[in-house]
Formats: structure tokens, C-alpha cells, sequence
């Protein structure tokens, strides 16, 4: 298990790189045929196991249809516990250590890896090992930094002095040497931008400097704000930050309620492009990651990233944005989504972090559409355990805040009746 090294206020998110160290590991078994099969599954709530254990079980061409999601998430572990397959599971970012209870993969032909925030003593356990992950050591910042700046030696000048500023922090060092590439200038002149940022960010009234992490963003904001199309870069990263870090399918971003947010203007076809444009420069400027190979989570925020938005966003800004989120969410759900099980799981995990995000905001005046799409979702995919415990949250919450008589809440009751 990799997790964070430490509760520093620079490490208390991440942002160590736990995720590459998986991926690295993962890649490097799977190209020297160390396992037959490779499953990665984004850890963010228990239906999203599921979900990947489901898709996992037909994979591997076992497609006899079963009554439900946890019944072909319960094969795919009696596959994994009695073949002698060399197998390996990754889960990525596990939000809550109760959501592998019954699902933790056994089988002497198998490995697991799990990256978390977490360090819950639910995490430990006869045969697991806990890694923790801080930042680089100098030498290895000063090795990512001069293999990043390697076609401009001159770009390396102060380059360990670099490294000392950001307290070798991974995330902050890939922000500053993407902005240093964008901007073509040198460690030393970044040095000179980042000391007066922090001392902006920090104020007069403040004895604890800003974190490195908020100076890099806040650096990086700038200037993908300033690429063409100029001024969408921030609106486009604010609308990303309302959702899953763990992966927005891009459909969202590009649908008529994101670029309609992201432009300010009702969007035509013509903006879908410009939006695009601004994501990229979001990706220049080390802000988000773009995965065009995957449909599902094509658009990755770090929580890092997500937390320094939703910190610096002013509150009238913050509701226009789950708005927005939420009519891009619903926009782009499939009217069928059983066909792809983990593009639906994507949609769902969007959905419940902006019902986290949001509070009672998607509430107002009634229950926001796509909290009762995420409901049919979990219906349609045959979760039924987390479809039952979704409604009963949703029949709570309606009944607090819309009444027992309110016409949603009786469409709540009957789906939980349903589920």
C-alpha cells in the first residue's frame, strides 16, 4: 500500500506521486510478463469496485449474466482465489478503507497494490506492507529537473535552489518546470516569480509562508489563462474541479452546459473547439491530466489541484458552478449507459462528489436531475446494494429538505420500493 509520508500541510493531500509509482509498477510487471492479468481499478467508493470487478470478470470472457453487479464482483474473486493466472490488482486513490470489506482480493498466484490517502489501522493486515510516500529527495529533484530542462541547459541555472524553494514536492516541481518550458525562461527567473507570488499569497498578517503547491498553481492559473483562447483556461479548471479527480469523461466538458459556463455566453458547436483548446493549456500548464485513450475518465484534476480551486472560489461563483456541473453531468449521460458499465461508474462518482461539494445547493428549488439519473444508474447496473442505500439517502435528505408530501420525495419512495 502507498500512502502519504507524513501530515505536513505541503503532504497532507498528496501530490507525492503514489499513483505514477503504481502505474510504474504496474507497467513494469505486465511488460516483463510477470502477470497474465492486470486489473486497475480507481478505488473512489465501493459500487466503483464493483463496477470494476464486473468489467474484469467479462474481460476475462466469463460474460454467464449473474442477478447482479456484487454477484459478478463475487465470481471474479472466486476466479482470482482459484486460478494459478499470475494476477494483479491496483486500486487507485481508495477514498475509504470500509469499501474493501468482502472485496479484498485473495489467491496465491495474486498481488495487490493500493495507493491512499488514508493511513486507517483498517489498512494494515497479515501480509500487507505500508509504504509511505513523502516528496524527492534533493537528488531526485534535481534528476526530474534536469531531465525535464534537457534541451536548454541554460534553463537549469539555480536548479537545485529550485528544488530547496519547493521543498522537492513532485506536483510543485511538474507545475514550475511546465510553466518554465511554456515561458522559456530559467530556474533562476522562476525563482524570482515564485518568491514574489508567496509573498502575495502569504500576506502581512501570516507568519506560515503559502505552500509551494498553492504558489505553482496559482503561477500556472496565470499563464494558461493567458493561451488562446485567453480567459477560459480558469472557468474550464473551476467546472473540472467540481467532479471526480479520479476522471471526468470528456463528453462533460464538451457538452452545451460546460462550454455555455466555461465561455459565459450560450455555446454554439463553434466553442466545443475553443473549450478543448483551453483544457490542453490547462494540461501545458501541469493543471490537469488528459487521457484520450480512455472515455470514461478522459480529464483528471489532482486533489491537490481540486482543493486550491474550490479554496480560492468565491462563493457566488462556487454555486454557478455546480450548476453548470450538474446540467453537464445530466447533458451527458447516455439515455442507455448499461452498455458501458465504466463510463456509467464515472458519471455516478462525478455526481456523488458534487452532491458532497454542493450540500444542500442541488436541492434548490427540488432535487437536481441528476441525482435521481445517478439513482437509475445504479438500478440499471444492478448494484443493489448500493442502489438501496443511494434512495434511503435520497428519501432522507428529501424528506428533510423538500417534505414527506413534496412530489420528488414520493418519486424517491418509489424507486427505493423499486431498489
Amino acid at each position: 500500500m502507498l500512502t502519504p509520508a507524513g501530515e505536513s500541510g505541503e503532504n497532507r493531500l498528496g501530490g507525492t506521486g503514489k499513483t505514477q509509482l503504481a502505474s510504474a509498477i504496474a507497467h513494469s510487471l505486465w511488460e516483463t510478463g510477470a502477470v497474465d492479468l492486470l486489473v486497475w481499478v480507481t478505488a473512489f467508493s465501493r459500487a466503483a469496485v464493483v463496477t470494476g470487478y464486473a468489467q474484469a470478470l467479462a474481460d476475462i470472457g466469463m460474460t454467464e449474466a449473474d442477478e447482479d453487479g456484487e454477484a459478478d464482483a463475487a465470481q471474479f474473486l472466486r476466479w482470482l482465489a482459484q486460478t494459478d493466472r499470475s494476477w494483479l490488482v491496483i486500486f487507485d486513490d481508495l477514498a475509504d478503507p470500509a469499501d474493501l470489506t468482502g472485496l479484498w482480493p485473495q489467491g496465491a498466484a495474486g498481488r495487490v497494490v493500493l495507493t491512499t490517502e488514508r493511513q486507517d489501522d483498517a489498512l494494515r493486515g497479515p501480509g500487507r506492507r505500508i509504504v509511505p510516500v513523502g516528496p524527492y529527495t534533493l537528488r531526485e529533484a534535481l534528476a526530474y529537473l534536469t531531465a525535464r530542462l534537457h534541451d536548454d541547459p541554460g534553463q537549469r541555472t539555480e536548479a537545485l535552489d529550485l528544488a530547496t524553494d519547493l521543498g522537492c514536492h513532485p506536483l510543485a516541481l511538474a507545475q514550475a518546470t511546465a510553466w518554465m518550458i511554456d515561458t522559456r525562461t530559467s530556474c533562476r527567473d522562476y525563482r524570482r516569480w515564485f518568491t514574489d507570488r508567496r509573498r502575495r499569497l502569504t500576506g502581512a498578517l501570516s507568519s506560515d509562508p503559502a505552500p509551494a503547491t498553492e504558489v505553482t498553481w496559482s503561477l500556472a492559473v496565470d499563464q494558461a489563462g493567458q493561451l488562446p483562447p485567453a480567459g477560459l483556461a480558469s472557468p474550464a479548471l473551476v467546472l473540472a474541479a467540481m467532479m471526480d479527480p479520479s476522471g471526468i469523461p470528456g463528453m462533460v466538458l464538451v457538452s452545451h452546459a460546460a462550454c455555455s459556463y466555461i465561455t459565459g455566453h450560450i455555446a454554439t458547436p463553434a466553442d466545443q473547439a475553443q473549450v478543448r483548446d483551453a483544457v490542453n493549456n490547462l494540461y501545458r500548464l501541469g493543471l490537469l491530466t488528459v487521457n484520450p485513450a480512455s472515455p470514461a475518465r478522459t480529464v483528471l484534476v489532482h486533489p491537490v489541484v481540486q482543493a486550491l480551486v474550490l479554496e480560492h472560489l468565491a462563493p457566488a461563483e462556487h454555486n454557478r458552478a455546480v450548476r453548470a456541473a450538474a446540467d453537464a453531468l445530466l447533458e451527458a449521460w447516455p439515455e442507455r449507459d448499461a452498455g458501458d458499465p465504466l463510463l456509467a461508474q464515472a458519471l455516478r462518482d462525478s455526481t456523488a462528489l458534487l452532491n458532497e461539494t454542493a450540500a444542500e445547493l442541488l436541492w434548490t428549488p427540488h432535487g437536481h436531475g441528476v441525482l435521481i439519473r445517478a439513482g437509475q444508474s445504479l438500478d440499471a447496473a444492478r448494484l443493489r446494494g448500493a442502489a438501496i442505500a443511494y434512495w434511503r439517502d435520497m428519501m432522507v435528505t428529501s424528506t428533510r429538505l423538500l417534505g414527506p408530501a413534496h412530489p420528488q420525495t414520493f418519486l424517491v419512495r418509489d424507486h427505493l420500493a423499486a431498489a
